[in-house]
């Protein structure tokens, strides 16, 4: 049994470290974003989810190229259309979409699997109380 223990505890550990590392950046982009209109000059589409492009843009007077995932619903960018991107000053390659929240993606992947494991025993609960 304590094995089990030590393995979801240190398995749940990894899981926040790997969301909080994905969500660094996030939480630097809604606080401290700058913004830019892109000219898309590569696309790269997904069968797993949105796929994404990659953007060419002025940032501080320099020319700078960053990965910028597609919109889960609505029109997905062509080659040479120009798109309007938020990015960090700090590090103008960390950019997105402008106006999106990427975190979507995140909290379905930290939602959903806990729902599913806990799911048999939150309906074997409410079944014995009621």
């Amino acid at each position: 049994m304590y094995g089990w223990l030590a393995f979801t505890v240190l398995a749940g550990v990894g899981f926040c470290v790997g969301a909080g590392i994905y969500v660094r950046d996030e939480v630097a982009l809604d606080l401290h974003h700058r913004y830019a209109v892109g000219r898309v000059i590569d696309v790269h589409t997904s069968v797993r989810g949105p796929g994404s492009v990659r953007v060419s843009y002025l940032a501080d007077g320099r020319q700078v190229e960053a990965w910028v995932e597609q919109p889960w619903f609505g029109r997905d960018a062509d080659v040479d259309d120009e798109v309007r991107i938020e990015y960090l000053a700090s590090d103008p390659t960390v950019a997105r979409r402008a106006g999106a929240h990427d975190l979507v993606g995140v909290v379905v992947a930290v939602g959903v699997p806990p729902l599913v494991a806990l799911a048999p025993a939150l309906l074997r609960h409410r079944r014995h109380r009621a």
